[in-house]
Parts: structure tokens; sequence; C-alpha cells
């Protein structure tokens, strides 16, 4: 495989290793694993990195902006409001459980978060239906922001990312007025998209190579260890900045290896890389249903939990993104590696 291929196999290995990891840290909220899986937390900074990596690699200033905006708002909202109402449904239904339920549907229908939770609208600090829509918010931010790059030449692009996320870890240090009074706009995370649109410019111009296990394992080590530290030591700031570099060696290593030749991945790894988004909205519904799935029984909660994302993909994803994205403005980092056919 020569030159720079559009899609990339290890960045849909990367996004199932992601998404597991969320659901591993989602199954030890509700104690059905062992409390060590809180580490799959951690899966949040790799879905930004990887997210600003596919951006920047899938889209380099050209095409259209328009294009552009209406694939990336066409992957986000169709799916999204799909578990949405499934989740209305099934809490309104369901009014006694614990979690992930909202609290205002326990004591009636608070309209105005619903209405902010159609349209993602700063879903971290605010009453949520879909427990894990706040990633999406910065999700649409960073989309956002990057639209600039189909206007601005890439130097002055640079610049501007730079800018954001100087200002971003600045002001959350030494805690400036403007990022306190605007938490979403200047959240350290979305510092982890700039360093994923980083390593896009790097794999595009580093020569293509072999990676050995050996550099893998001490990759996969060194973030146990930063992950560690954060969880028992040191607090947001230095989640971003201990794992953001092995995050994005992890994506920058699969780029160049894949651009050196083909490699043969596990489908089924590729499989729920494809469903990730899929099984990272709809795995907090399924963890609830089978509520009563505790300690042995737990690991057949987590093939459910992938069967029902894999199918939800297969059901209401892939055809909403056939039906709503044009091909010319698809990214290949979301079609189905084991259906050729698929956008």
């Amino acid at each position: 495989m020569s030159g720079n291929p559009k899609f990339l196999p290890s960045v849909q290995i990367l996004r199932a290793v992601a998404v597991l990891l969320v659901v591993a840290c989602h199954m030890s909220i509700i104690r059905s694993v062992p409390t060590m899986f809180w580490i799959g937390e951690v899966g949040v900074d790799l879905f930004f990195v990887v997210s600003g990596f596919i951006i920047a690699w899938t889209y380099d200033g050209e095409g259209s902006s328009w294009h552009y905006l209406r694939a990336r708002l066409a992957r986000v909202y169709p799916t999204y409001w799909a578990v949405l109402a499934l989740s209305l449904a099934y809490y309104g239904l369901r009014r006694e459980r614990a979690w992930p339920t909202p609290e205002y549907l326990a004591r009636g229908v608070d309209w105005w978060a619903i209405a902010r939770s159609v349209v993602l609208y700063d879903q971290q600090y605010t009453v949520k239906v879909v427990d894990v829509a706040w990633t999406l918010t910065y999700e649409l931010l960073f989309y956002a922001f990057y639209t600039l790059r189909f206007f601005l030449p890439g130097w002055m692009f640079a610049l501007v990312s730079a800018a954001w996320a100087g200002v971003i870890g600045a002001g959350y240090h030494w805690e400036w007025p403007v990022t306190v009074r605007h938490p979403v706009l200047f959240n350290v995370k979305l510092v982890e998209f700039h360093a994923g649109v980083l390593v896009a410019w790097l794999a595009r111009r580093l020569p293509p190579t072999r990676t050995s296990a050996w550099y893998v394992a001490a990759t996969v080590l060194c973030t146990f260890v930063a992950s560690l530290m954060v969880r028992y030591i040191l607090g947001p700031l230095d989640l971003v900045r201990n794992l953001m570099v092995p995050f994005a060696l992890w994506v920058l290593t699969g780029a160049l290896h894949d651009r050196d030749g083909a490699t043969r991945y596990p489908r089924f790894l590729l499989a729920i890389g494809a469903s990730s988004y899929s099984l990272y909205l709809t795995h907090a519904l399924v963890i609830d249903f089978f509520d009563g799935f505790h300690g042995e029984r737990a690991a057949l909660l987590i093939g459910l939990q992938l069967v029902v994302g894999y199918l939800f993909y297969l059901a209401v994803e892939r055809p909403l993104v056939r039906l709503l994205v044009p091909r010319r403005a698809s990214s290949p980092h979301w079609r189905s590696p084991v259906d050729p056919t698929s956008t």
C-alpha cells in the first residue's frame, strides 16, 4: 500500500478499543465487573484523538465546506436522535430505574432539558437523556472549528488551532475567568482533537514503517501507568496531558503501519470499530435493561451490548448514512470493513 490511503484499518481497531474501554467503565459503575475497569473512562480521550485524526486525514482543506458539514451533521444527529427517542420511551416506561435514568423524568418531563438534548447543547453540564451525549457536544464544536480549514491556508489554520489549544491549556491551569465562564468552549479535552489533527499532519509526511510489538507494548504500558497516576494523584488537566501523547502515538503508529502495506486485522474488531458509534450510544440502555446480569453473567452482558450495537448499526446507522451523506463527502472510516459496499 503506497501513498496516503484514505481508509486505515488501524483507525477502526482504535475505535473498537476506545468503545470497549467505555463499555468496561460503565460496567464497573454498576459493579457488574471488578471496579478496576474504571480505567475504561480513558476511552473517551482515545475517541477524541482518533476523531481529530479522522477529520484531518479525510478532509485536508479540499472539497466543499458545505459537503463536509452536511456529512458530519448527518453522521452525528440522525443516529443519535433514534437512540434519544428509544431512551425517552424506555425511561418513561421504567421510571423506577436508578441509572442512567435522568432525574427530571422521575418528577415530570422537563421539555427544556429534552430540547437541549435534541440539539446536543451543553450536554456535559446539564441533565441529559442519553448519558454519553456530552461527548457529542465537543465533537460538534470541533467540527465547526475545523470548517476554517476550508478557508484558511494550512499554516494559518495551524496557528489558529495552536492558539486555541494553548488558551485552553493555559486558561485551565491558571483558571482564567474567560475559560471558567465558558467551560464548554474552553474544555481541556478539546486539546485532544487538536492532537489528532497534528498526528494526521505527521502521518502524511513521515515515511511508512512497520511497527515492532515491543513498541506497541511499551505504549500500552505507558498509557496504563499514566491512567493510574491520573486516578490517584492528578487532575483533569493531567488526564489529557498524560494520555494524549501515548494515544497520539497509537494513532500515528497505526497510520504509518497501514501505509507500509496491507495488514490483516481481526474481523470482529474491525466490525466493532465500524459500529462503535451505535455501540457507544446504545450500550447504557442494554446495561440498564439487563440490570440483573452481575458476576459471572457480566461476560454475557458485554456480548449482548456488542450484538445490539452492531445490529443497531446495520438496521439504523448505516441506512441513515447511506441515505443522507453524499458519497463524495463520505469519510471512509465510517464504512463497514466487513462490507465493502457500505459508505
